[in-house]
C-alpha cells in the first residue's frame, strides 16, 4: 500500500519511518520531497587513462569527491554523470520499503535522477545516493538545497525477516553518508565460497 500525505505523517509520527531533516513544506500527496546536498562524486580525470571499467575491481578511485558551497553550483555537462546525494537522511522499519524518484520538472529539463537505483530496502537507514546525468545538449546547473526528487513509501503486507543491512543481507550501503561510490565487487568476494 502506498502512503498519501497523512499516512506519510503518521508514519513519521510513530517512527516507522524518519525523515531528517523533515519540512512539512515538502509533504507532497503520496511523496515527500528531498534536496540535493553539497556533495558529489564527479568522474576523476584518472578515468581517461582506464580502459575498462571492471566489475570485479573497487572502482571507488574513478571518481573524486567535490563539495560546492552553500551558495555555488556544480555545472553538470552534456553525457556527464555524477552521484550526489540527498541533503535528508532516510530510514525506515521492517514493514516499510520506499522508491525514490526524480521531480518531473527536472526530468523535463533533461536530468536523469537516478538511473536505475530507485529502490530503498526496509531497514536501511543512511542519504540517497542519486545518479544524475545529463541527456542535453547543455550544462544543467545544480545547487545545493534545491528540489532533487521525492521519496514514496509503501507498507508491506508484514514485516520482513531480514532487514537491510542485518545478518542474512548484503546491506553494503547501510548507513551511508554523502554521495557513496559502487561498491559492486563486494558482490563476487560475499557470493565465493
Amino acid at each position: 500500500m502506498l502512503l498519501h500525505d497523512a499516512g506519510l505523517v503518521e508514519a513519521m509520527s510513530s517512527g516507522a519511518i524518519h525523515v531528517s531533516p523533515y519540512d512539512e513544506r515538502r509533504l507532497q500527496p503520496s511523496s515527500i520531497d528531498l534536496t540535493l546536498d553539497s556533495k558529489f562524486r564527479v568522474l576523476a580525470n584518472k578515468l581517461h587513462h582506464v580502459d575498462v571499467i571492471d566489475l570485479k575491481d573497487d572502482n571507488t578511485e574513478l571518481m573524486e569527491l567535490v563539495e560546492v558551497g552553500p551558495d555555488d553550483y556544480l555545472d553538470l555537462y552534456p553525457r556527464d554523470f555524477a552521484l550526489a546525494s540527498t541533503a535528508e537522511s532516510v530510514s525506515l522499519n521492517n514493514q516499510h520499503a520506499a522508491r525514490v524518484e526524480g521531480k518531473s520538472s527536472l526530468a523535463r529539463l533533461g536530468l536523469a535522477v537516478h538511473i536505475t537505483a530507485g529502490f530503498i530496502d526496509p531497514g536501511f537507514y543512511g542519504q540517497v545516493t542519486l545518479e544524475l546525468a545529463n541527456m542535453t545538449c547543455l550544462p544543467i546547473r545544480l545547487y545545493p538545497g534545491m528540489p532533487i526528487a521525492q521519496i514514496a513509501v509503501f507498507q508491506m503486507a508484514g514485516p520482513c525477516t531480514h532487514p537491510y543491512g542485518t545478518a542474512g543481507t548484503t546491506g553494503k550501503y547501510a548507513g551511508q553518508a554523502g554521495p557513496t561510490a559502487s561498491r559492486f565487487h563486494l558482490n563476487f568476494t560475499q557470493c565465493e565460497p
